[in-house]
């Protein structure tokens, strides 16, 4: 029996660990991103307990950063930064409610995705070079050309 098997979330939870429907919630679908959540933001999707969703996100900057060229001052506009998705309506759920969620899998988009998950091994891609910035190589100093750069 697996961890998520044994978990409360599975054994009590609404849907008892039954995967529903997948959804996609694409860009396209999405429409506008929301930067603020609240009870009056309109939900992109609905869906049921045990319902799987698969998202298309934006990165923190909206995708307006490219190249190191780009200025941030010039291309960027205050507060809106960290698009995200949703809302995601749960059908059934109430105020008060405890809504548990699964994360399956997480791939980054794009050839230049690794800069702001390299710190963390369980996101960094096979034959992945660690950053000289990665906390494990500053701290052990552990610099090697093949380990740390």
């Amino acid at each position: 029996m697996s961890w998520l098997q044994k978990s409360v979330m599975y054994q009590r939870g609404v849907a008892h660990g039954q995967v529903g429907i997948t959804h996609e919630l694409t860009e396209q679908r999405q429409g506008q991103f929301q930067f603020t959540m609240g009870p009056y933001s309109q939900p992109a999707l609905s869906i049921k307990p045990g319902d799987r969703v698969i998202t298309e996100t934006l990165d923190a900057f909206g995708g307006q950063i490219q190249s190191e060229k780009d200025s941030p001052s010039k291309k960027l506009v205050l507060p809106f930064l960290n698009p995200q998705n949703g809302p995601i309506l749960v059908e059934g759920a109430e105020k008060g409610d405890t809504v548990a969620i699964h994360l399956e899998s997480i791939v980054p988009r794009g050839e230049k995705s690794a800069r702001n998950y390299l710190y963390d091994p369980a996101f960094r891609r096979p034959n992945q070079h660690r950053s000289h910035r990665d906390p494990e190589c500053a701290v052990t100093g552990n610099r090697e050309e093949s380990e740390c750069r």
